[in-house]
C-alpha cells in the first residue's frame, strides 16, 4: 500500500486502541498520528531496497521493534510511555496492509521467505481507498466514544 494509506490506517487503529485504554480523545488522535507517521516512514525508508521490500523491517518481530524505536520522539513530547506501546503496534499494523500486496512480507524461520495473503498491487486504488476508509472510520469511532 502507499505510505499515506499506511499512515491513515495505522493512525485510525492506534487512536481507537488508545481510546480503549482511557486516553482522552484529542490526545489519542494526536499521539496516534505522531506515532503512525514516525513508524511508517521509518519502516518504509529502511525497509525498501529499490522497489523491493527487505527483511530488515518487513518481518513481524522486526517491524514491532522498528515501530517502537521510531516512536521515541513521541514518547518525549507526550511525557508518557503509551506512544512506545503504540509504536510497537504500528509496525505490525504496517505489515497487516503489506501482507495483502503482491510482494507480501517476510517470515523468517530461520530462512527468510516472502509471504502474501493476496496479490493486490501496492497502488491499487480500491484497496488503498478501503484501507483509508477503515482508518478514517476508526478515527471517527475514537473521537465519538
Amino acid at each position: 500500500m502507499k505510505l499515506a494509506t499506511h499512515a491513515v490506517f495505522t493512525a485510525g487503529t492506534l487512536a481507537l486502541i488508545l481510546r480503549a485504554v482511557g486516553v482522552e480523545p484529542w490526545r489519542a488522535l494526536w499521539e496516534a498520528w505522531a506515532v503512525s507517521i514516525l513508524a511508517n516512514v521509518v519502516i518504509d525508508f529502511l525497509g525498501h531496497r529499490g522497489r523491493r521490500r527487505s527483511p530488515l523491517t518487513h518481518t513481524p518481530l522486526r517491524s514491532l521493534a522498528w515501530g517502537a524505536l521510531s516512536s521515541a520522539p513521541a514518547v518525549y513530547l507526550a511525557h508518557s510511555y503509551l506512544p512506545l506501546l503504540a509504536g510497537a503496534l504500528a509496525g505490525p499494523l504496517h505489515l497487516a496492509l503489506d501482507v495483502v500486496t503482491e510482494h507480501g512480507i517476510y517470515i523468517c524461520n530461520p530462512k527468510c521467505r516472502r509471504f502474501a495473503l493476496a496479490h493486490v498491487r501496492y497502488n491499487d486504488p480500491l484497496a488503498n481507498a478501503l484501507a483509508v476508509l477503515l482508518g478514517i472510520g476508526s478515527m471517527y469511532l475514537a473521537l465519538a466514544r
